[in-house]
């Protein structure tokens, strides 16, 4: 019996078909080699890609978190400086122990221009125990009673400016009466409490 060669066999069959067509070879070397492609080294890849996908989806999300950080700490930034201004403005308006003729002074002034007219004008004598303390000095709420003759025009006008541009204050009490003779004018009583400013001795403002 005839042995047969495998491999001189296979060779016949490549040759035969390279005759009768050259591209089947090359188109079969190379869907061979897509095909070893995909299987082993894409395998590889694939599994690769699998595993850092989870790792994309955190890093995407730490991203878009650290985004909304940013905006917050800029806009907490720009609060802080509009914060200071305003804290600036507020101490301008706060007057010392010294300056407490000042306060009346500022009083009397803007009530003359708003034509809310003043006919006394108490504060008190002594100051009352301090509602805050820091290194620099004490703040005080200094009372002051008014009483004055006003339209409700002009009080309200007045009441504005002084809360609005005056010596830092709030109001605590408000009486107004009727003027039989003169329904235009009212009979007003006004008590207020002005924060004064009480600096420990050396220290600058």
């Amino acid at each position: 019996m005839k042995k047969i060669n495998l491999k001189e066999e296979a060779v016949k069959i490549i040759n035969k078909v390279n005759e009768k067509n050259p591209y089947y070879l090359i188109i079969s070397i190379l869907v061979l080699a897509l095909v070893l492609d995909y299987f082993l080294i894409m395998q590889f890849q694939l599994k690769a890609m699998r595993q850092l996908n989870p790792r994309i989806i955190e890093l995407k999300g730490s991203f878009k978190q650290f985004e909304m950080n940013k905006a917050r700490v800029d806009s907490y930034q720009k609060n802080i400086i509009d914060l200071d201004v305003q804290l600036g403005e507020l101490e301008k308006r706060i007057k010392t122990t010294e300056e407490i003729p000042v306060v009346l002074e500022e009083i009397s002034r803007i009530g003359n221009q708003y034509k809310f007219f003043i006919e006394q004008i108490l504060p008190e004598t002594s100051l009352e125990e301090s509602t805050f303390k820091n290194n620099e000095g004490s703040y005080y709420l200094l009372p002051v009673r008014l009483e004055a003759r006003s339209s409700y025009h002009s009080f309200g006008r007045f009441l504005n400016e002084l809360e609005s541009k005056g010596s830092l204050m709030k109001v605590e009490k408000i009486t107004m009466t009727s003027n039989d003779e003169n329904p235009r004018q009212h009979a007003i009583k006004l008590n207020i409490q002005t924060v004064i400013f009480d600096p420990v001795k050396g220290t600058k403002r």
